[in-house]
């Protein structure tokens, strides 16, 4: 983590070479197998992360190309499909981070981005989600966005906050917001009473998303949402 070693694991081995003749020599290079547990049991480890981001990586250490003097097993493809990484040589498949286990909340570059405000009584709480899921949707949404835009996301929070407290409703909010086509779908619409077969020019906003994903293949940043706002991104002059 980081670019430091935090765990190193031992997988596979041989078996212990057996009396019987019919065993042979094939007995020492064959892998060792387990009926109940496979090769890559208990690859697990835990550690202390401090809050923030962090660089995981997950690597099979370097080793000499040369082939080893035993007899050399075939080879046991994981994947139906050829491919660099179906050579039968080990080869990470997946890796699983999971928690925070008993740890205390603290502030995170995420965190203050979602949580643009903090509510000091709890008469403040609704405004103060208003206001979180109003600056998420209009990112997610691409534009501008209005009371209807976010009383989904509201009625997620108020029956979070009741169980869980703010924060959590704030959680349940935002899940709701991130399963919204609005969000998950880049929505061009065709504007109102248009012949077939007619060009036009896209709004600002979705100009706006088309320049975003096209340059940085996200969303569009406060910038190019603010020109759309005001229409001016259409502008040749500003596209300049």
């Amino acid at each position: 983590m980081d670019g430091e070693r935090v765990q190193l694991f031992a997988i596979g081995g041989k078996k212990a070479k057996k009396a019987e003749a019919d065993e042979g020599a094939e007995a020492a290079a064959e892998p060792s197998k387990n009926s109940e547990l496979p090769e890559d049991a208990g690859l697990t480890v835990r550690i202390p992360v401090k809050a923030g981001p962090r660089a995981v990586g997950v690597a099979f250490l370097q080793r000499s190309a040369a082939q080893n003097e035993g007899l050399r097993p075939p080879y046991l493809r994981s994947f139906a499909v050829l491919s660099d990484f179906a050579n039968g040589q080990p080869h990470v498949g997946t890796v699983a981070i999971t928690g925070p286990f008993a740890a205390s909340v603290r502030e995170t570059p995420s965190r203050q981005g979602v949580f643009v405000c903090r509510p000091a009584a709890a008469a403040q709480e609704l405004g103060c989600a208003k206001k979180i899921f109003r600056t998420l949707a209009r990112r997610a949404y691409r534009r501008s966005v209005t009371d209807a835009d976010i009383e989904p996301s509201l009625r997620f929070f108020e029956a979070r906050r009741k169980a869980a407290g703010f924060d959590a409703g704030i959680e349940a909010g935002l899940e709701r917001l991130l399963v919204s086509p609005e969000f998950l779908v880049r929505i061009e619409r065709d504007p109102a009473k248009i012949a077939p077969n007619t060009a036009y020019r896209v709004s600002d906003f979705e100009l706006a998303a088309r320049l975003s994903f096209f340059l940085w293949s996200s969303i569009p940043d406060d910038e190019l949402l603010d020109l759309a706002a005001r229409g001016r991104l259409s502008d040749p002059a500003v596209l300049v």
